[in-house]
Parts: structure tokens; sequence; C-alpha cells
């Protein structure tokens, strides 16, 4: 099974109306995923995993990507967790950081700092957006998306 999984609400009326239809075969939001949930994908059978990640939930992004099997991710305006940093290395699969250019300049560094110690990992800076690039820029965000899953998958 190919299964998307975003971290973010499913009440985000922009991130449920997106056509992932032709890539998967099962989209599931997490509001707020926990260690539980997490460890129930280690459980379930998957040819494919992505995990799509809002802003709150970039240290859950990574922590999946080391700890389970994870095809590709994309974290949307990352904040840097300094205490993961030196298992970053371990990830393997491509990563995108998008940020947007008008976000707070802490969330810009955060993801140059994921880029700088992710091997795989591509940094989309999108501009004229800030903190929520998929709800300023959406048809940006959603090809610069689809054409990462394109490429990783």
């Amino acid at each position: 099974m190919k299964e998307l999984c975003i971290f973010g609400s499913s009440n985000d009326s922009f991130l449920s109306s997106m056509d992932f239809g032709h890539m998967f075969d099962r989209v599931t939001f997490m509001d707020y995923p926990s260690v539980d949930s997490m460890q129930e994908f280690k459980k379930e059978n998957r040819d494919l995993l992505v995990i799509l990640g809002l802003p709150e939930h970039s240290e859950r992004v990574m922590s999946m990507m080391i700890n389970f099997n994870v095809n590709a991710a994309v974290s949307v305006s990352p904040d840097f967790n300094p205490e993961l940093k030196y298992r970053l290395s371990r990830i393997e699969s491509p990563l995108m950081i998008v940020n947007g250019s008008d976000d707070e300049e802490r969330f810009l560094k955060s993801g140059r700092m994921y880029h700088d110690y992710i091997e795989n990992s591509t940094l989309k800076v999108l501009k004229k957006c800030g903190h929520f690039p998929y709800r300023d820029r959406k048809e940006s965000f959603f090809l610069t998306l689809k054409r990462f899953l394109e490429d990783a998958l």
C-alpha cells in the first residue's frame, strides 16, 4: 500500500483538498502524532510511506525518518531541535524542507540547519510567503511538492 501521512489538521481546507489520488492509495491525517501512533506505523505493512509535516510537527517528522521506514518526507517551516542533530545523519530517505521567504529568521535558519545536517535533503524557499507556504502560495507549494514526490519516488 502506498500511503501519504499528513501530520496536521484534516480541518485545513487546502490540505484536505489536495488531490494525491493518482500517487497514493491512502491519505491519512494525524493532528498530533504521538509515540503510540508512530509505533502503529511499524506494525502495518506498507510498500511506501511519505510524510508531510506541517510547521508544528517538524520534530516528529525527523524522529519518524530516524526511527521508522519512511520513503520520503516533507517538512514545512521546521523548527530546529539541536538534540536531534547527531542522529540526523542516519536519515537516508529524501527530505524536502519548505520555507517561506517572509517567515521569521529562526525558521529560515532552522531549514538551512536541517538541510546542512541531512545529506539527502532539498531546501526550497518559496518567495512572497510566510510561515504557512501551503496556504500563502497554494499552487506553487503543490507543484513543488508534486515534483519532489515524483522525483523521490
